[in-house]
């Protein structure tokens, strides 16, 4: 027998939640390295939305706020979005809620499920009621978002999305943290460098990225989201996590930020990949910069609070000086 299990969800909302559904489809999604099937139906959709969905959009907040950090995007206006892959919505709502002062002309939202894309666009419809919203596909846009498509595609069907991916002036991609998705992400990278796109995050040059280089086979290009406190206070999560065996305390994410249109920018900060390790007096840390990928000791008696921060953690965190040639 199926078993629901009733919680308070997003807004206040009692919701029934089927574990077993969402311990099926996050095994399929972890094991998948393309050809996932068409997965939705409306109560999947619901679940996932109140759960795995809003774990995701965890990550798209702290890379966006990274961006508003970097004071990108500030001067747009009177933008087309699209969420590509869109499923439950989660990308395009959280750019709209980091983004408030952006206008948006239009929102088109795609997936390959019609019931995905008549989803999201509910979930839109309460956030952007005077933006015009549809499902289907423009012939350009000034932004798309891309998110957790890359287990679901082979060679072939990732090329044919690419075409649309790139008829866009901005890219935002957030994807799982896994070694296969991030060497995956980084032929992307390449690939855009090479049309004309500037990579905005999490680089900081406009190199070939250091994981290609020989010895770094092993390594692959990842970060560490932070879950809000809630996911640590709430009798909800914590049986969420029960449930589908996830550690909450830990957000792996890969992600990709370029643009067709913005001008270079050139830093001699290192990118802080994956988690330092702590050492008595020292840490060990994998660094990325335009010298490439390498580990470096950052001693503790060099500087004491940025020792202090880099152990504690963080999402992509720069280290000043390091890993330069």
């Amino acid at each position: 027998m199926i078993q629901h299990h009733k919680y308070n969800g997003i807004g206040g909302a009692q919701v029934e939640i089927n574990w077993q559904s969402l311990r099926d489809l996050r095994s399929d999604y972890v094991r998948s390295k393309g050809f996932l099937k068409d997965y939705w139906t409306p109560q999947l959709l619901k679940d996932y939305h109140q759960t795995l969905g809003q774990r995701i959009s965890w990550k798209w907040q702290a890379v966006l706020t990274l961006i508003q950090d970097q004071g990108f995007m500030k001067d747009e206006e009177k933008l087309s979005l699209l969420d590509l892959g869109c499923g439950t919505g989660v990308a395009a709502l959280s750019f709209v809620d980091a983004f408030p002062n952006l206008q948006f002309d239009s929102i088109h939202l795609w997936d390959r499920s019609p019931k995905a894309r008549e989803f999201a666009k509910l979930q839109l419809k309460d956030k952007t009621s005077e933006t015009k919203i549809e499902c289907s596909l423009p012939k350009s846009s000034n932004i798309c978002l891309v998110s957790h498509v890359l287990t679901e595609m082979d060679d072939q069907q990732l090329s044919d999305f690419m075409e649309q991916v790139t008829k866009s002036d901005h890219i935002f991609w957030v994807d799982a943290g896994t070694s296969f998705v991030s060497k995956r992400l980084i032929q992307i990278r390449q690939k855009l460098l090479s049309m004309g796109y500037e990579v905005k995050a999490p680089c900081n040059h406009q190199n070939q990225c250091g994981m290609l280089a020989e010895g770094n086979e092993d390594h692959w290009c990842h970060f560490f989201a932070e879950p809000p406190q809630e996911a640590h206070q709430s009798a909800f999560w914590r049986d969420f996590a029960k449930q589908l065996k996830v550690d909450l305390r830990s957000l792996p994410v890969s992600f990709l930020v370029m643009s067709r249109r913005s001008e270079k920018t050139k830093s001699d900060d290192s990118r802080v990949i994956g988690r330092v390790r702590e050492y008595k007096g020292f840490c060990k840390a994998l660094l990325c910069n335009e010298s490439g990928v390498s580990e470096q000791d950052i001693q503790k008696r060099d500087d004491k609070k940025v020792f202090k921060k880099l152990c504690k953690g963080g999402f992509c965190m720069s280290h000043e000086g390091s890993c330069k040639s």
